[in-house]
């Protein structure tokens, strides 16, 4: 299992991946702070994969891709 990270180290660690965060830590209003990276892919289904095959009682899921300018998200 990996270290403790903040959010920010895991965009510098793992830049254009998708991320499984065990041990979620999130502070309102901000949202996620922390966590320890249990996954990271490139590819968005092996990561849904990899959270199957380990189901955490809790987890969180980041992308770190920037956004290309002009990209509307529907949330």
């Amino acid at each position: 299992m990996s270290e403790t990270m903040t959010v920010a180290e895991m965009y510098e660690k793992y830049p254009n991946h998708w991320l499984l965060i065990l041990d979620p830590v999130s502070v309102p209003p901000n949202g996620l702070q922390s966590g320890r990276v249990a996954f990271a892919s490139e590819d968005r289904d092996e990561m849904y994969a990899e959270a199957i095959r380990l189901m955490p009682k809790k987890c969180a899921i980041r992308c770190t891709a920037k956004v290309p300018p002009g990209t509307v998200l529907i949330l």
